[in-house]
């Protein structure tokens, strides 16, 4: 006979997220409507064609000297977050990437709230530098240091995959030469020919894997430091850096770098 779990209140999710959406959140009233559509954005009528852009989040007050600009995917939906750096809390989110719609939600705040942004940390984008630019013309603007190591991290994975292809290829052309030479020895008289295989054996490393099998097994170990790394993958990252000594020595400037 099994214990009765304490928590397990028998509670239908359907009958939870009703609870949840209309009595404790109360989505569909209208103080919460107005709260979170009451800034939403008018798009003009052009061809026929326009819309709302949503802005569920809109706090003058939580504008400060030190703010950050990203991208987020919700619900589908790609939404600009401006983001309080010292506090953590959002001062604006809008469901658009477009240029002259976050200028216009952005220039809301007025020009007395915008200037006491000293600096802006961005996304790497040429649309949020014109944004920030426009916005914030008194503050100094910063790359997220995420979205660089990103680029390092993005350059290794690259070089990784170079490799692979170029043992995929080496592969080829081994199972290819040996097809020649197995084809060239078939035809010669029984007395002359040597004992071969008929199909190719591509070889192994100590671990039973190909070079390109060991390349494509290894893209996980590379996003992590080393002192994350699980035992087996620090014994594959020894052979796998013992063969490819150039991928181990950017895994070391990447390692440098991201600290």
């Amino acid at each position: 006979m099994t214990a009765k779990d304490p928590f397990d209140l028998k509670v239908i999710g359907d009958t939870l997220r009703h609870w949840v959406r209309n009595c404790i959140l109360k989505i569909d009233s209208p103080q919460v409507r107005e709260e979170l559509h009451g800034r939403d954005f008018k798009t003009p009528t052009v061809c026929g064609s326009g819309g709302t852009i949503g802005v569920p989040v809109f706090r003058p007050e939580d504008v400060g000297e030190n703010m950050a600009v990203d991208e987020k995917y919700i619900k589908q939906e790609f939404h600009t977050v401006l983001t309080n750096a010292d506090t953590g809390r959002i001062a604006m989110m809008c469901r658009s990437l477009d240029y002259p719609t976050l200028v216009v939600v952005l220039l809301r705040f007025g020009c007395e709230t915008l200037d006491r942004v000293k600096t802006v940390t961005r996304y790497l984008s040429t649309t949020f530098e014109s944004v920030c630019s426009m916005a914030f013309p008194k503050a100094i603007q910063t790359a997220d240091k995420f979205h660089v190591v990103m680029h390092s991290t993005k350059a290794l994975q690259d070089y990784r995959v170079r490799l692979k292809k170029d043992a995929e290829r080496q592969e080829k052309k081994a199972a290819k030469d040996y097809a020649e030479k197995y084809k060239a020895n078939a035809a010669k008289p029984v007395g002359e020919r040597m004992p071969m295989r008929k199909k190719y054996r591509v070889p192994t490393l100590q671990n039973g894997e190909t070079r390109a099998e060991m390349l494509h097994r290894c893209r996980y170990l590379l996003y992590k430091s080393p002192q994350d790394w699980s035992d087996s993958q620090r014994r594959r990252a020894q052979l796998l850096f013992h063969h490819f000594p150039n991928l181990g020595n950017a895994y070391e400037l990447h390692i440098q770098f991201r600290k």
